[in-house]
């Protein structure tokens, strides 16, 4: 029932304005026909009558339009109320007029005309039936001008308040689809950055494998007749080159299992990331982990990413068989560096350029979480890279 009203206020509001006027105008006609200044009373109320006719138009012109209806109206209702024998019941349009101040002014304004109705008709009664018939009737009439107009002021808010949501509404459904797409391009991202990371893998790693392979095979090939022990012995490195590759495409597969990483937690995950570098490129790599914190699936994923990518850089261009990952789970951040004591490089010829995409995926995954990155590097005193997340 509430809702019916908000959405039709408008119109309930003229409804109930023309109810209380045109009864109290039947009134006039059917119960007082022959009383003194009838047809000054008939010619106000109908004036009065009119005036509500067109308040639509007063009020879609200005606020002062309004007001100016607001107040010829008042003044005809005092008018009619002053006229002999005074009427009681005339003050019925000052009700009519609380509604249409209620419903066409702000609460604030409206309510100081509210209080001069009010107050107009006290003094009309209190001056046409004297005090002792007059006052129960102002107590009347100011509780049920101030009773109407609150609760169209109360319908009004409620209207505004139902139009904001609304609004409100429209506002998240518009972010909640950004986000949607946001999230739908994060993810694409994500496989396009998984994508790049396995070529570059395959070419770093298995590729030159299997062309070595191709080479030693080859000239076993040509040794055979020749020089079988020699051919022999390259047939032994065919065999290592290919248990590598077999060795290297297992590793890709694993680390391909994204989920996989998540399932074991993020340190387990680095352990078997070590000892994977140890065993395929030999590459030692100490795990420093102190404090605790549950993180959530996104943070585990992405630090595992960028410890992943920095390690596969201490392995292309570092030149050193030693790096170390160090993790401090703080009170509001978790802080993780990867250090190693390689050749190093001058930051001024490497900070993020076309030939070092690696970096740029870091950076790119540690802001992905709010977090900061940070590289220190000098040639011959190896690399240091910061990475520093907040906890959700």
């Amino acid at each position: 029932m509430l809702k019916f009203i908000i959405r039709h206020r408008t119109l309930i509001t003229y409804l109930a304005a023309a109810f209380f006027a045109i009864s109290t105008f039947l009134r006039l006609l059917f119960g007082y026909r022959n009383q003194p200044h009838l047809w000054i009373i008939i010619g106000l109320s109908s004036s009065f009558l009119a005036l509500l006719a067109l308040e639509p138009w007063f009020s879609r012109r200005s606020r002062l339009f309004t007001h100016l209806y607001i107040g010829i109206q008042s003044g005809i209702v005092t008018t009619i109320s002053l006229v002999p024998p005074h009427y009681d019941y005339f003050t019925n349009f000052y009700v009519t007029l609380a509604l249409q101040a209620a419903h066409g002014l702000p609460g604030g304004i409206a309510f100081r005309w509210i209080g001069c109705f009010a107050v107009l008709g006290a003094a009309s009664l209190l001056y046409g039936q004297g005090w002792s018939k007059g006052l129960p009737l102002v107590i009347i009439n100011t509780a049920a001008v101030f009773l109407i107009g609150s609760w169209m002021a109360l319908i009004k808010h409620a209207e505004t308040a139902r139009e904001e949501t609304q609004r409100l509404l429209g506002e998240l459904q518009d972010a909640h689809r950004q986000l949607q797409l946001y999230t739908a391009r994060a993810k694409e991202l994500a496989v396009i950055e998984d994508r790049n990371q396995l070529a570059r893998t395959l070419h770093d790693s298995v590729s030159q494998t299997i062309f070595s392979l191709r080479l030693t095979a080859g000239a076993a090939r040509l040794l055979m007749d020749r020089d079988p022990v020699q051919a022999a012995s390259q047939l032994d490195k065919v065999e290592e080159f290919a248990e590598s590759a077999m060795i290297g495409m297992r590793t890709l597969i694993h680390e391909l299992r994204s989920t996989s990483v998540v399932a074991e937690g993020l340190f387990p995950a680095l352990q078997r990331l070590a000892k994977t570098l140890q065993r395929q490129y030999h590459l030692e790599v100490s795990l420093n982990v102190s404090g605790e914190r549950d993180l959530s699936d996104e943070q585990t994923e992405q630090l595992y990413r960028i410890v992943q990518e920095a390690l596969n850089n201490v392995i292309k261009h570092a030149l050193t068989d030693a790096a170390a990952v160090t993790i401090n789970f703080l009170k509001d951040r978790t802080h993780l560096e990867i250090e190693d004591q390689g050749q190093g490089f001058k930051m001024k010829d490497k900070i993020l350029g076309s030939d070092n995409l690696g970096l740029a995926s870091m950076r790119e995954r540690a802001e992905l979480l709010g977090g900061t990155f940070a590289i220190e590097s000098r040639l011959g005193e190896g690399t240091r890279i910061k990475v520093e997340v907040p906890h959700v």
